[in-house]
């Protein structure tokens, strides 16, 4: 093996090892496999989280169980008071490629208003603001890319205190390759008439 090849191989092995793991797709999360499906208050040992700033709880299953009957939550705003955003690894995302974003989100019975800031890099952005009466809602986003893109997904709720927003069933899934196909056909159609 020569000089050149042997380098070129160890730059290769530390770049391998340098690169940040990327979350796999489709991703899908409940929260119920956590803390072994009990709730804990300022939780941080979140299996494909990191808690990047403030705190957050994990409660439901009868711990401060807000919406009984729905395994565990996270509460965005954990007991330090301090406003809480939870971060995924990075996503690679392939162009052409349709995917949705979902999550459920309500309000915390009792608690104040609270607005949440979702962020996945560049390709959604967006705040929701949710009354403490607001049930558990679903939302979606679909996007694309053009280029192959990593991304990772923040939840962070913008008030402080020790009540925020409940976040649950967060996924990101690839559209099936016949609806990708449709809809990148109806895309080209829609320039074609321009």
């Amino acid at each position: 093996m020569s000089f050149r090849t042997t380098k070129a191989l160890a730059l290769l092995a530390t770049l391998a090892f340098a690169a940040p793991a990327l979350a796999q797709i489709p991703f899908t999360e409940n929260f119920d496999a956590e803390n072994g499906g009990t709730g804990q208050l300022n939780y941080t040992a979140f299996a494909n989280w990191t808690v990047s700033a403030g705190s957050v709880d994990i409660i439901g299953n009868g711990f401060f169980d807000f919406y009984s009957g729905n395994g565990l939550y996270v509460d965005l705003a954990g007991s330090t008071g301090q406003a809480g955003t939870i971060t995924s690894a990075p996503f690679a995302f392939v162009p052409g490629q349709i995917y949705t974003l979902g999550f459920t989100l309500g309000g915390n019975t009792g608690g104040p208003t609270n607005t949440v800031a979702v962020l996945l890099g560049s390709l959604v952005s967006d705040s929701l603001t949710l009354p403490p009466s607001q049930g558990l809602t679903n939302y979606s986003y679909n996007f694309s890319v053009l280029a192959p893109t990593n991304a990772a997904l923040s939840f962070r709720n913008v008030e402080d205190g020790d009540r925020g927003a409940i976040l649950t069933n967060v996924s990101i899934i690839p559209a099936p390759a016949a609806a990708a196909m449709l809809a990148l056909a109806g895309i080209a159609a829609t320039r074609r008439r321009r």
